[in-house]
């Protein structure tokens, strides 16, 4: 079936382009390249903004986090974002330091996903020009899966922003690039 197919269209080709009026030129226009640009994304559960890099997908949260489970970045409680690599926030009103809130978070995530509770660095940084802490780990002691998670207080709000490479061979210096630039973004109200 695909042969005659393919015979009819051969047999075809040549028909159409053996006409005997005048043809008109080709367009000399080409169609200009589409070019990506980088997309601003709001949350409108969470009341951020970020601007993600160019080619990536977003995926509003459904639902508002309520800080009694383990996040997850496939769960409908964050914004999800999406390109050679993985990002996602949300936020949480509470009344709780951010040092406080940060060792508790990191056992419920120990708990719930094989991470360890106590991550291989932290170093302070800024997220909308307010005082942060940055993490990083690797997950999994099979996979070695790369998270990097970024903590930041406002308002009685702590929010929180995290990346991961699920490449089996994570380059620590160029996701932490590629988690910085979005970050560098971050507007929060």
């Amino acid at each position: 079936m695909r042969r005659a197919h393919f015979g009819i269209t051969l047999l075809l080709v040549p028909l159409v382009g053996c006409g005997t009026g005048a043809s008109p030129s080709p367009s000399t226009t080409t169609p200009s390249p589409t070019v990506a640009v980088p997309t601003k994304f709001v949350s409108t559960i969470y009341s951020y903004a970020i601007t993600l890099p160019a080619g990536w997908n977003n995926y509003p949260a459904r639902v508002v986090w309520t800080g009694k489970t383990a996040v997850s970045h496939d769960g409908p409680d964050v914004d999800l974002f999406s390109g050679p690599t993985l990002a996602w926030g949300y936020a949480l009103r509470t009344s709780k330091a951010l040092a406080a809130f940060i060792t508790q978070f990191n056992k419920d995530v120990a708990a719930a996903h094989p991470c360890p509770v106590k991550p291989e660095s932290e170093r302070a940084t800024t997220v909308a020009g307010l005082p942060a802490l940055f993490e990083s780990e690797h997950c999994a002691p099979v996979t070695g899966i790369l998270v990097l998670s970024a903590f930041v207080a406002k308002g009685g709000s702590i929010y929180v922003f995290q990346f991961q490479d699920p490449r089996r061979v994570a380059s620590d210096d160029a996701d932490r690039a590629a988690f910085d630039r979005p970050l560098t973004s971050v507007r929060e109200p």
